[in-house]
């Protein structure tokens, strides 16, 4: 299966857009709640706090990581 498309956003799921199509990169695995990253625009690090998807949809829009910053 392809790797999901994130459109990620901070805080809540209608919180501002901090990236649009982030790709986790890890081969064959994608991000889980509580896990840090930083994002390939250079940005963080985060910490997930929900993710959504759309089922078999692994480029759709609506595939939905929220983060919020560690500090």
């Amino acid at each position: 299966m392809a790797p999901f498309s994130w459109t990620v956003r901070e805080g809540s799921i209608v919180g501002p857009v901090v990236m649009r199509e982030y790709v986790y990169d890890v081969p064959d695995k994608e991000p889980v709640e509580g896990q840090e990253l930083y994002l390939s625009n250079g940005s963080g690090p985060w910490r997930v706090i929900y993710l959504e998807s759309a089922p078999n949809q692994p480029r759709s829009p609506y595939n939905i990581l929220v983060v919020e910053q560690v500090y």
